[in-house]
């Protein structure tokens, strides 16, 4: 990240080195607020195009949905409604039963119903074709 580059130099100078001398894989752990959201794109993003594995977990898997969707899908505005809730291009959602004030302890968890708002995308091909899935995505 850009406050990273500039306080400690030459530490994100060696983790950036050390990734590109042949790192096995990328993993992008969780987190919460928009502490290192920006590094985590960075992350996906490099991933992504020098074909890296990619394992993102909880938030580092939304924050690679939100890079494809800006870098790839070409939908420069697209965000997740935790980070900028006025997006006119919603790639992830909160949840409202989430909490932005009590981080970490209220995760929901079991399936939750997603609704395809477009029928016919691939998504809802993937699964035969619904209109909706009672899934768990966080």
């Amino acid at each position: 990240e850009d406050s990273t580059a500039s306080e400690a130099p030459d530490a994100y100078k060696a983790a950036w080195t050390l990734l590109k001398q042949g790192a096995d894989g990328v993993l992008v752990p969780g987190g919460f607020g928009d502490r290192g959201v920006k590094g985590k794109m960075m992350a996906a993003k490099y991933a992504r195009e020098n074909n890296v594995p990619y394992l993102g977990i909880c938030l580092g898997m939304q924050l690679a949905v939100v890079e494809f969707a800006r870098h790839v899908m070409k939908f420069p505005d697209a965000d997740s409604t935790e980070f900028n809730p006025n997006t006119k291009t919603p790639c992830v959602i909160f949840m409202p039963e989430g909490s932005k004030t009590h981080m970490g302890g209220t995760m929901r968890l079991g399936s939750r119903r997603t609704f395809f708002k477009v029928t016919d995308c691939k998504s809802a091909k993937l699964y035969g074709d619904v209109n909706y899935v009672d899934e768990r995505h966080r």
